[in-house]
């Protein structure tokens, strides 16, 4: 049997709260209300503090989900679960707090209003006269992850958009009434923030890295097995914690350096434990001790990255310790379970096998959250086709008990990467449950962002990922240069004629300029291939132009525009196979 909640765009039904219900969950029923109305044209009336209606769509506080013989705290939902209910004629919407009710608003919405909410500008609210739902409808749904941040500067970090498609992370511009974020500070790299050079370099040498005999004070770390480092640190620490009560996780992480410290008492503890980890997680322990005195539920959040990825033999990170895993040198044309390639350089550093640390840190770390990439840095406008490993990879991550991820794509609101709006969606949808067809995802998106050229958006798309599918030995990092020959020139002169009938296909100024901007990082391959000619030095300057107009000021991340058309023009790429001593400089060399 089905339960008519609305039949031709006339409905009985009303949103009704009662009156202990929390901000979150006011706004949650105020949107459920005018978002209805919207779809369905029909006077879905709020109601608050009144006589609860035989027919309504309850969004429920703890005590009206009791009073319907319902215990939450069974169901276990955290901070961001939801239940949706039929309860006699009335439906029942009811979730963890703080953010578990808007969510599942959100998901009500989606499922049986089709809204969508693609980017912070462009959303699907479509009309739907009649919306019925099973008279033993009974949803629970809880995210895989407790903490997910689909990071893209300039289109994902928008609070609606965020609250919309359930991500909750930090840099995610969300606002009490959606629940707020899990907020850290600093985000990362804070040894310099813990213990300056400039404060105390020129009387405490001591307290920062020796390497080959030297203290460094440039491009340093700190000496963590100085006592007077582990007091100062925790005090800064302490302070930070009094100037922000928002936040739930403090970051205790080494600089984005290499020179960790060789003193004898650091090495030895490294020596021991089989990798620079253990003397940093021996130090962010001690911290975290001291915290956990002030308030059990705050967090200490350090990286296992690069020099520290491995983790110790012996000692264990405390209970109210984070450890975020960084996966910077690995492959991300193929899951991470199933390719161990990793750039030359890593094999130096700790070995080869991402998996082995992984799985490593999994048996050892009660909260452990991941660091993953997803766009390459150094040729930001350029084809990426990973969207086959980003499920994958977070299956993974789920089976190893990762708690949090952090996906991280363009940095800048001036480097537009490629397919930035359907990636980011993308990536929060499977961050709530990686269990989704990726394939269907992508299509819903395109379908609903691109109009009439989604046809030829699509075919595009699949062109990319079913070369890369034909090209087993292919593999690609996030700082790879473009020498990856799975497109071919017959493949680029073929894509380039899909965005051509796409172009024409696009219906309104709108499309059209979708169109163009999804265009672009082919445009740019084919530029890189291109022989050097007068008519390419024309066509790298409107390319230039074109990327401009749209307020795109970065092809590499923190690379002018007018060095990295040089590079261009020239022919120049990157490489990431460097030395120790040019990583320990941080060198980003050409060649």
């Amino acid at each position: 049997m089905m339960i008519r909640l609305c039949e031709e765009c006339r409905t009985r039904y009303s949103v009704w709260i009662d009156s202990s219900c929390a901000e979150t969950e006011i706004y949650a029923a105020e949107e459920l209300s005018r978002l209805l109305m919207q779809v369905t044209e029909a006077n879905f009336a709020f109601l608050q503090d009144t006589k609860r209606p035989d027919k309504a769509i309850i969004v429920g506080s703890p005590d009206t989900v009791r009073s319907l013989g319902i215990e939450p705290d069974a169901l276990d939902l955290g901070t961001d679960g939801f239940a949706i209910r039929a309860v006699g004629e009335s439906v029942l919407i009811f979730g963890g707090r703080p953010r578990g009710t808007l969510y599942g608003v959100y998901a009500f919405l989606e499922r049986f209003g089709g809204c969508r909410w693609y980017t912070p500008s462009v959303s699907k609210i479509p009309l739907k006269p009649t919306i019925e739902i099973e008279s033993d409808l009974n949803i629970i749904d809880k995210p895989a992850f407790e903490y997910r941040e689909s990071f893209f500067v300039g289109n994902s970090l928008d609070g609606n958009w965020a609250a919309h498609n359930r991500c909750n992370g930090n840099a995610m511009r969300l606002r009490a009434h959606q629940g707020g974020r899990v907020s850290y500070f600093p985000f990362v790299h804070t040894f310099n923030s813990l213990l300056s050079p400039d404060e105390f370099f020129d009387e405490h040498p001591e307290y920062f890295s020796l390497v080959d005999g030297k203290r460094q004070r440039n491009l340093t770390q700190l000496c963590l097995s100085n006592p007077d480092v582990v007091r100062i640190a925790t005090e800064r620490v302490k302070g930070w914690i009094k100037a922000h009560p928002e936040a739930t996780i403090f970051s205790v992480s080494q600089n984005d350096v290499y020179n960790p410290c060789q003193c004898p008492e650091c090495a030895r503890i490294d020596a021991e434990e089989g990798s620079h980890a253990g003397s940093l997680i021996r130090f962010v322990n001690q911290i975290a001790e001291e915290v956990e005195k002030i308030n059990p539920n705050l967090i200490i959040d350090t990286l296992a990255y690069q020099y520290t990825r491995t983790p110790p033999k012996h000692i264990r990170p405390r209970r109210n310790v984070c450890v975020r895993l960084c996966s910077i040198e690995c492959c991300f044309a193929h899951p991470l379970d199933k390719c161990d390639r990793i750039l030359s350089f890593a094999n130096r550093i700790h070995g080869d096998s991402f998996q082995r640390d992984l799985e490593g840190w999994a048996k050892v770390c009660d909260r452990l959250y991941i660091w993953d990439y997803v766009v390459n840095f150094h040729h930001y406008v350029m084809p990426f086709p990973n969207f086959g490993v980003l499920a994958a990879n977070l299956r993974y991550f789920r089976r190893n008990h990762v708690a949090g991820v952090f996906e991280e794509g363009s940095t800048t609101l001036f480097g537009k990467t490629e397919f930035i709006e359907l990636k980011s969606w993308v990536l929060a949808k499977l961050l709530w449950d990686p269990e989704q067809d990726t394939q269907a995802l992508v299509e819903d998106f395109i379908s609903g962002y691109y109009g009439n050229a989604a046809l030829y958006i699509m075919e595009y798309y699949n062109l990319l990922n079913d070369l890369l599918a034909h090209s087993p030995d292919t593999h690609f990092g996030i700082y790879d240069p473009p020498k990856v020959e799975y497109l071919t020139p017959e493949s680029i002169e073929y894509a380039l004629n899909i965005f051509e009938k796409a172009q024409a296909a696009a219906e309104t100024p709108a499309i059209r300029e979708r169109v163009a901007i999804a265009a672009l990082p082919i445009r740019y391959w084919s530029l890189l291939k291109m022989p050097s000619s007068p008519e390419r030095d024309a066509m790298i300057d409107a390319f230039r132009e074109d990327l401009e107009k749209r307020n795109i000021m970065q092809i590499t991340e923190s690379v002018d525009m007018d060095e990295s058309i040089r590079r261009l023009r020239n022919g120049v790429t990157y490489r990431f196979n460097y030395t120790l001593e040019e990583l320990a400089a941080g060198a980003q060399a050409e060649t």
